[in-house]
């Protein structure tokens, strides 16, 4: 799910929660009451001993921000760093401009809530459109402002105090983006909207053609994008730029044979079944609950929150965007889960992103390691769900093992297709190349393939080399409910390890810290295997 696109910037403030709340790994960890814990940390009624007042998620408004004020104070203050004498006043200074910057992302998160409860509204929709205009621009100042801070002789200061050592290392060197670059991207925005637009609703079959011309333009300006940024081609500049991945396109190769060795014979013999038959929409809420609750700890304490202030829209309907996701909201701290869906999988999904979220404040190091939270939580959450016939849940769990292995199948089409794409001359691109690119990948890991399968992948169009972090993320998914099904409240525990995981670590050291095996080793793909043909009975 689309989740915020500047991680980075809000590390800045992670020494300042970090410090205040007396935890050197997890800030919340320690919290008994996370509905009431607004009294301790920074200025945004943290430091004030007053709770935060958090609306429902219903009653959250829309006001459109003029970001001339904030732009104009990051360049000035981006001039203005080499002047300054002490840490303390830079940093102080520089703690003004976020909180506007806060402010404008959290109108950000609020308008793409109201634009996905109704993709039909053109209000919501330019608004949107505007605000990711906007936090292009915004993004790319704040850069610019840390390759100052990496310049100046108060660098080491800055780091120990309010960063982390090493914060500005892969600020050196950085120039800042040219006009041309801002045009691409804008270019950028108005092909993906115009994608958006044209694949509101269910019936857009007739539309396949126009929408396989934006996909083939989109892999054009972004190759323009990664030029400009002084990359070879879109899939370097997204590995580093989009996402700052700990792992290599390299790495990704040696674990897509290892899947295609040892877990896509099995998807030969197990196909998921559906099993989410008669469990209400209304229902959803007190179902998590009573499973947190079980699961306890800082499961149950982030399920409070959700539940407490109503920070979930989850219902089907034509007019909504047809996605999940969750996302956080800076002014109230608080994350929302936002599905157009009435499967409980996802609502448990979602609510795995919003504890990590809860946990972390926003502050998740990596895309790879937020899928592990809200993938593992489906397994978790139905494991403890109680009101559930024993049968009937023991038929979840195992859809939802046979869901994981399709879903690192598919998922590893996804990412090979993006490699191929991002990788070739897109001048070379036609409908039918691209076509047969994915069709060559389906056969390869389906033994089947579907021309017209790939448009209704909005990853492809909107979240860029995105789709293999579904995979990787899914293999430690599995190792955790292994656990827990091997024994109740392992797995529950492994989460919990993971979720007090070290700020600034990236997905392969996570998970060697949380003792999870990485799926860029053969043996971690064999255990996830051997795992599979014990469950389902399968022979060896």
């Amino acid at each position: 799910m689309k989740r915020k696109q500047i991680i980075a910037l809000l590390m800045a403030i992670v020494m300042l929660l970090l410090t205040a709340c007396g935890s050197a790994k997890n800030p919340r960890a320690d919290k008994s009451d996370l509905v009431n814990r607004y009294e301790f940390g920074s200025e945004f009624g943290l430091a004030s001993k007053e709770p935060i007042k958090v609306p429902k998620l219903s009653e959250m408004e829309y006001v459109h921000y003029d970001t001339t004020e904030l732009i104009d104070n990051l360049e000035a203050l981006i001039d203005k760093v080499p002047e300054y004498k002490d840490a303390d006043t830079l940093f102080k200074d520089y703690f003004e401009v976020y909180k506007h910057y806060r402010e404008f992302q959290t109108q950000r998160t609020i308008v793409y809530l109201r634009y996905s409860q109704d993709q039909y509204d053109e209000y919501y929709a330019e608004e949107y459109n505007y605000c990711e205009e906007q936090s292009d621009i915004i993004w790319e100042n704040f850069s610019d402002l840390y390759a100052a801070f990496a310049k100046s002789p108060l660098r080491e200061e800055l780091e120990e105090k309010y960063f982390y050592k090493g914060y500005f290392d892969e600020y050196e060197g950085y120039e800042s983006a040219s006009d041309e670059y801002f045009k691409l991207k804008d270019q950028e925005t108005a092909l993906e909207m115009k994608y958006l637009s044209l694949t509101a609703g269910y019936d857009w079959d007739d539309k396949y053609s126009e929408v396989a011309e934006i996909y083939i333009e989109l892999a054009k300006v972004r190759k323009k994008i990664a030029l400009e940024r002084g990359y070879d081609n879109y899939l370097e500049y997204a590995y580093k730029e989009n996402f700052g991945r700990d792992y290599t396109p390299e790495d990704v190769d040696v674990f897509l044979e290892s899947v295609k060795e040892y877990l896509v014979p099995l998807t030969k013999e197990i196909v998921a079944s559906d099993a989410w038959d008669g469990i209400k929409v209304s229902e959803f809420p007190t179902m998590l609950s009573d499973a947190a609750k079980e699961m306890g700890g800082p499961i149950a304490q982030a399920a409070e929150l959700l539940i407490t202030y109503e920070l979930y829209d989850m219902y089907y309907s034509d007019n909504r965007r047809s996605i999940g996701y969750e996302w956080y909201i800076p002014k109230y701290e608080v994350p929302y889960i936002f599905g157009n869906s009435d499967v409980y999988r996802t609502f448990c999904h979602e609510f795995g992103h919003f504890t990590e979220d809860v946990y972390s404040y926003d502050l998740d190091d990596d895309t790879e390691t937020a899928e592990i939270f809200s993938q593992a939580m489906e397994f978790l959450a139905i494991s403890h769900t109680t009101g559930i016939a024993d049968p009937t849940k023991k038929d979840m769990l195992k859809e939802r093992l046979a869901s994981f292995l399709g879903t690192v199948k598919n998922t590893c089409i996804g990412g090979a297709f993006e490699k191929s794409i991002y990788t070739m001359d897109p001048d070379e691109l036609t409908v039918e190349k691209v076509e047969k690119i994915y069709r060559e990948y389906q056969v390869e890991y389906n033994g089947f393939a579907d021309k017209r399968d790939w448009v209704y992948t909005h990853h492809f169009f909107d979240y860029p080399v995105y789709y293999i972090s579904y995979a990787l993320s899914v293999i430690p998914s599995i190792l955790i409910s292994k656990e827990e099904y091997e024994a109740t409240g392992a797995g529950v525990a492994r989460y919990c390890k993971l979720l007090d995981r070290t700020p600034g670590k990236k997905f392969s050291a996570v998970l060697e810290e949380a003792g999870i095996g990485n799926p860029f080793k053969e043996e971690t793909i064999k255990e996830v295997a051997e795992f599979y043909k014990e469950f389902f009975n399968l022979k060896k």
